[in-house]
């Protein structure tokens, strides 16, 4: 389960319009329900977006090097510990900070 969550949209993308055209509010629309809304889209702004993606991929190289150290290699012998733990060191290398 990952613990990164999704940033709040810059802004939705509304079909609520009678001639089939969208539009687009700064505001969230479930919370003004003075318009029908038949559907709507999140709009994200690419920032928000490589934030996002960085910070997913970021805890999933944690995820992979705390594997790493906790595995059963860690105790069997030096050269499989030693082993493990390099590979955890590579993994958090990646990690951008």
């Amino acid at each position: 389960m990952t613990k990164v969550t999704m940033p709040v949209p810059f802004g939705w993308l509304i079909d609520a319009l009678p001639n089939g055209m969208l539009a687009f509010s700064r505001q969230d629309p479930t919370r003004d329900m003075t318009f029908i809304v038949n559907s709507t889209a999140s709009v994200f702004t690419a920032t928000q977006m490589d934030a996002y993606a960085a910070a997913k991929v970021r805890e999933a190289l944690e995820e992979a090097a705390r594997r790493c150290v906790e595995s059963p290699m860690m105790n069997t012998d030096v050269y499989c510990g030693g082993t493990a733990r390099l590979c955890a060191d590579r993994i958090r290398a990646l990690i951008q900070n």
